[in-house]
């Protein structure tokens, strides 16, 4: 079961304007299972597992990311979306993703909740970093604004 970190609901609520979805390598079910055990289901629109995404295709490479995005909205010229992961490989398929668009529509947060910042050592980096569920709120705010 993936691990649910402290301040992670109060942060989906307060981004409840904003659809959200789930690209991860866990089961379907578990992921589901997970949040809806923490009362949050009902905050995602898409939920992508493992096994949605053909072997070869897994992240970094982007189809579970694309295929997410797409099934939730069209990306339109101007929008942006956030895609948060503890792992270089999310960064990497964030990158991924930028290609196959053409543009950079979709920036990455890595995730360092309760573990050190470990991104220095990563060949792919996230286009911003997070210690806390509350500080997506700030980036999100900020970007909505420019």
């Amino acid at each position: 079961m993936a691990r649910f970190f402290e301040g992670i609901g109060k942060t989906i609520n307060e981004l409840r304007n904003y659809p959200h979805g789930v690209v991860s390598r866990n089961s379907h079910q578990n992921i589901s299972n997970n949040l809806q055990r923490h009362g949050i289901l009902n905050y995602f629109l898409k939920i992508i597992g493992y096994e949605e995404v053909d072997f070869a295709r897994q992240k970094p490479h982007p189809k579970g990311l694309l295929t997410c995005i797409s099934w939730i909205k069209k990306i339109q010229k101007g929008d942006f979306v956030i895609y948060i992961g503890d792992h270089e490989t999310d960064a990497q398929c964030a990158f991924n993703a930028n290609i196959k668009l053409k543009r950079k529509a979709i920036l990455s947060i890595g995730a360092m909740f309760e573990k050190p910042d470990m991104t220095n050592d990563w060949k792919y980096k996230p286009d911003f970093i997070v210690f806390h569920p509350s500080d997506v709120v700030n980036i999100v705010e900020d970007i909505s604004k420019s």
